[in-house]
């Protein structure tokens, strides 16, 4: 709790915290979607491009937006979470929204998804090392990786949503002499899995040689489009985004083979962990030394046919930009992953020991850390992918997510009441101010009109107890665009401390498809309840549920400190009085739990309450 937000009365030993409080008055199963995408405007931008081309997304993943200098438009989503084991960290995302995030056909129907189209491409020269005029002797091919949304196992832990066989991923040319697009290569939907099982890998390449002098022209492009369809059910809540294809490592350029899948790169196939043990981000009052990871995890590959000696190295830095931590992990040699399709498994690299710790403080802060790989002979082509940065929040909320939905999650129940909840630790006494909550867009905005209560709880063995919070007006799911999360501000501020559960209850049976984040399984700390006891989740993953604490995270409650209100005698033993305007207090625990209402301008008789903290709500 912020100290400019409380008054203090210590009364023979029991701290009584005055704070503002607004007046208080079958059959289930956890389910999941596919996720909504983004809205956004590309820069616009004239570049005519020149060979070679080369994109793996490196770069952009954190932002979600395509690079304007390589891309026209920005219908298609990057990002680093949709498929694992990719070619490299990044890749683009095609599936069934338009750049608006609007569905783009009806259920039941097969229609045009995203496009992701190159900008035009000088393909009729080349410039280096000396300018001079391309021909299909000249062996130009185009090259990219590809997989089906949908990951793989079982369904409590696949990513997205497979492409069904009516589906289909095409590539189409632009033909500047003939003035139109051509269809090159395409194919149809199929899961993740079957691609393992046939390819023993879960991306495959495709390699294309361009054999039409056609195409060897100043104005040439190329585009990726997927046909889609959606689910025909009846409830439009369980209908949102779907039939995902990824597409990474794309390259351009003369004087290749179908042999030449092999490059001279060392590359990140993954985002960083959070270098916190439980959480991917918690508020900076909470944080303690014993919050940091043990290690973090990071996988790497090797694109070259031969073994290549590298080094790793993280370096943690606060926000003004001082160095923290230099952790180097030295050489190792990496072998080539096209010898045996495996990835870098030495433990210095697979699981870096975390050696320091962010300093305890209530002060919020951002760190940064930043991990580098590095080939380290005569270096490697593709650089960009060498480095993974990763922002650590130590701010005002709770987090199990990394800030990116790749599924919807809720729960369907034919009858009973349902309730979602999270689970949160809170090493000191604390003041709940809102609660941030992402919910997923869906066929014709169904869930928006789904009304809900927020709620809070006490922990009663890892499930939720007793009632601490409830909403007293309903709420409703609100949109404010991809993986930005609403917030909601609490009627009153609950102060708290220890384990608590922070959730909703819904008011009706409408499926209300929150954010569920993949990459953070967060399931031993979720539960549900419809109609029967508490459960806890068997889904693989968290949901986008963020508890904020303090004034600053909820502007709509007013400071109590300005409150005119006395208390005495003080130090007291036997009673109190609270001389105030408002009529009555309610006195909780520590622990925020419920004791006794008293009226204001009256004795209150104090001897049987415990000798510990007290909170005493106006």
């Amino acid at each position: 709790m912020e100290r400019r937000m409380v008054k203090h009365a210590f009364i023979s030993g029991i701290c009584l915290i005055v704070l503002a409080m607004s007046s208080l008055q079958g059959y289930a199963q956890e389910q999941l979607t596919p996720p909504r995408h983004h809205t956004s405007t590309p820069a616009k931008n004239t570049t005519v491009l020149t060979l070679p081309f080369f994109e793996d997304f490196s770069q952009s993943y954190n932002t979600h937006i395509l690079n304007p200098e390589l891309w026209q438009g920005n219908s298609v989503f990057v990002n680093a979470d949709y498929a694992d084991y990719a070619p490299s960290i990044g890749m683009a995302t095609l599936d069934a929204f338009d750049e608006n995030g609007n569905l783009q056909g009806s259920s039941g129907d097969f229609f045009g998804g995203d496009t992701l189209c190159s900008r035009p491409i000088r393909l009729d020269s080349i410039f280096s090392p000396q300018a001079r005029r391309l021909t299909v002797e000249d062996s130009v091919a185009l090259s990219f990786y590809f997989a089906p949304g949908g990951g793989m196992g079982p369904a409590w832990s696949r990513c997205g949503d497979a492409p069904e066989e009516g589906d289909s991923l095409v590539l189409e040319f632009y033909n500047p002499v003939m003035a139109r697009w051509e269809l090159v290569w395409s194919t149809p939907g199929f899961s993740l899995q079957s691609l393992q099982d046939s390819l023993g890998i879960p991306w495959q390449w495709v390699f294309l040689m361009i054999e039409s002098q056609d195409y060897l022209h100043d104005g040439f492009q190329f585009r990726f489009r997927n046909r889609c369809s959606l689910d025909n059910m009846t409830n439009p809540s369980l209908v949102s985004n779907s039939d995902q294809w990824n597409i990474d490592y794309i390259e351009l350029n003369c004087n290749r083979s179908c042999m030449d899948s092999t490059t001279r790169d060392v590359a990140f196939i993954e985002k960083s962990q959070s270098f916190l043990k439980r959480y991917s981000a918690m508020p900076a009052r909470q944080y303690r030394t014993s919050d940091m990871a043990d290690s973090v995890v990071l996988r790497i590959i090797n694109h070259y046919e031969e073994t290549l000696s590298t080094s790793y190295t993280y370096s943690a830095y606060d926000a003004e930009g001082t160095l923290l931590n230099d952790n180097t992990a030295g050489h190792e040699n990496v072998p080539s992953w096209h010898t045996d399709s495996t990835f870098q498994t030495t433990s210095r690299y697979l699981a870096s020991t975390v050696n320091f710790s962010f300093p305890e403080t209530d002060t919020p802060s951002t760190y940064r850390i930043e991990h580098i790989i590095k080939e380290g002979v005569s270096g490697d082509l593709h650089p960009a992918n060498d480095t993974v940065i990763y922002l650590q929040s130590l701010q005002n909320y709770f987090a199990y997510d990394d800030g990116s939905a790749e599924n919807g999650y809720g729960v369907t129940a034919d009858n009973g009441q349902i309730r979602i909840a999270v689970q949160f630790y809170l090493a000191t006494l604390d003041t709940l101010t809102a609660i941030d909550l992402y919910f997923n867009r869906v066929s014709n905005h169904a869930n928006e009109s789904a009304p809900f209560y927020l709620c809070i709880w006490e922990n009663n063995n890892g499930k939720p107890g007793n009632l601490l919070y409830k909403d007293t007006q309903r709420r409703f799911p609100q949109f404010q665009g991809l993986n930005t999360c609403t917030r909601y501000v609490l009627e009153s501020a609950v102060p708290t401390q220890g384990d608590i559960f922070v959730g909703l209850q819904q008011a009706s049976l409408t499926y209300i498809n929150l954010g569920f984040d993949r990459s953070r399984d967060a399931s031993r700390y979720t539960c549900y309840q419809a109609g029967g006891p508490w459960q806890q989740s068997l889904l693989s993953g968290s949901l986008m549920i963020r508890p904020c604490f303090g004034h600053a995270a909820a502007s709509a409650i007013a400071s109590p400190a300005v409150l005119p209100v006395r208390i005495y005698p003080n130090p007291a033993s036997s009673w109190i009085i609270f001389q105030s305007d408002t009529p009555r207090f309610n006195i909780y625990t520590a622990a925020g739990v419920f004791l006794f209402q008293c009226p204001s301008n009256q004795p209150v008789n104090i001897q049987h309450l415990p000798q510990v903290a007290l909170l005493v709500h106006l």
